[in-house]
C-alpha cells in the first residue's frame, strides 16, 4: 500500500510538473506579446509624433493661404471698383470729344454761315 501512495504521488507530482511546464510555456508565450505590443505602441508613438509636425506644418500653410485668399479677394474688389471708375471716366471722355467736335462743327458753320 505505501508503495501505491508513492506511486500514485509520482505520477501526481508528474502531472503537476507537465502542468508547471504548460503555464510556463503560457507566461512565456504572454511576456512575448506584451513585448510585441509595448514595440507597436512605441511605433505608433513615434509616427503619431512624425505625423503631428506634419500636421503642424499643414495648418500654418492653411492659414497662410486663408490669408493670401484674403488679400486677393481684396485686390479683385479694388480691381473691380477702379475698373468700373475707368468704364465711367471712358464714357465721360468720349462725351467731352464729342461735345468738342460738335462745338466745333457749330463754330466752323456759324464762321462760313456769318462771313461776309
Amino acid at each position: 500500500m505505501t508503495q501505491q501512495l508513492q506511486k500514485h504521488g509520482k505520477v501526481k507530482r508528474e502531472k503537476d510538473y507537465e502542468v508547471l511546464l504548460q503555464q510556463k510555456e503560457q507566461l512565456d508565450h504572454i511576456e512575448s506579446s506584451v513585448k510585441d505590443v509595448h514595440e507597436i505602441t512605441l511605433h505608433v508613438s513615434r509616427l503619431v509624433e512624425e505625423q503631428g509636425h506634419h500636421i503642424d506644418n499643414i495648418e500654418a500653410d492653411v492659414r497662410e493661404t486663408k490669408y493670401a485668399v484674403y488679400a486677393a479677394s481684396e485686390y479683385v474688389n479694388k480691381t473691380v471698383k477702379y475698373k468700373k471708375k475707368v468704364k465711367w471716366k471712358k464714357c465721360r471722355l468720349w462725351f467731352c470729344l464729342l461735345l468738342i467736335l460738335l462745338l466745333l462743327g457749330l463754330a466752323l458753320t456759324l464762321y462760313f454761315v456769318l462771313r461776309p
